[in-house]
């Protein structure tokens, strides 16, 4: 039997809340760098000796690290609005993504210095975001956003080799076979709270024989959102009960322990300029 949490789930879905206003919207990273807990970061002492001395820099330490030993460079990318390129294909446009800062690979981990602002083309709405974005159905019967214009920009760190080839993305994540935790690097313009649910039921595509058919899903928002860089703490875990799947989501402001920086080879073409 495989882990419950490789269901592949298709959203067609039946929303349990009332929809006379639909919005989607990203919802993406809370809670100040400066007071990130994840395993890697080092105090200010330790951080001015690996040569990270800037406000909004920290040094991380990358697990299984020499599985990245062709790593030569650790760039911040963000999403660039304003271009395009054709995919691999020739079929279809794909996004593209601008170099904010650069680290140099070192010990088996790296030091980024995130700038202190970003060029209005690096910014997407909060709501009715763009590219990559976490599209979910915003609720007003149970969904509260303090405010509806805010803009943001995901941060993604891609190790590269010598010539620039993309080898891998880092980020802080801690998981088990039910599900994840994972906090995300994002800018915003300026503050926003977000607080209530959401709840989703519908069919899913089984991935394996005896796979539930069916699923139910809530998510939960707790956070009050800081204008410039903001580390947000995403949750999602599964249990199954009979033929449904049960997905327990949560967006927080709360820092969460045990989260350690790992290095992942899935969809890095997105990266490749």
């Amino acid at each position: 039997m495989k882990s419950i949490s490789n269901v592949l789930i298709m959203m067609v879905a039946t929303f349990a809340t009332d929809k006379k206003k639909n919005f989607f919207f990203n919802l993406v990273a809370v809670m100040s760098i400066l007071t990130l807990t994840v395993t890697g970061c080092t105090s200010l002492e330790e951080k001015s000796q690996k040569g990270c001395v800037e406000e909004w820099c920290f040094y991380v330490n990358i697990e299984n690290a020499s599985k990245y030993s062709n790593v030569a460079e650790v760039k911040v990318m963000v999403y660039d609005r304003t271009t395009s390129k054709i995919n691999s294909n020739n079929t279809v446009f794909v996004d593209c993504y601008d170099v904010i800062a650069r680290g140099e690979w070192k010990d088996g981990g790296f030091a980024i210095a995130l700038p202190e602002t970003l060029a209005p083309n690096h910014l997407r709405a909060l709501i009715h975001g763009g590219s990559n974005s976490t599209n979910i159905e915003f609720l007003q019967s149970t969904m509260n956003i303090s405010s509806e214009n805010v803009k943001v920009a995901d941060a993604y760190f891609v190790g590269v080799d010598k010539d620039g080839k993309v080898v891998a993305t880092f980020s802080p994540v801690m998981k088990d076979e039910d599900g994840y935790t994972e906090a995300i690097f994002t800018y915003f313009d300026s503050d926003v709270i977000i607080s209530g649910f959401t709840e989703v039921n519908g069919h899913a595509i089984p991935a394996y024989e005896d796979a539930p058919n069916w699923f139910e899903k809530t998510t939960n928002y707790s956070v009050k959102l800081k204008k410039l860089w903001n580390v947000w703490f995403f949750s999602s875990y599964r249990t199954k009960e009979g033929d449904t799947m049960i997905i327990k989501e949560q967006w927080s402001n709360n820092p969460v322990n045990g989260l350690k920086w790992y290095g992942s080879e899935n969809n890095l073409f997105k990266f490749e300029n």
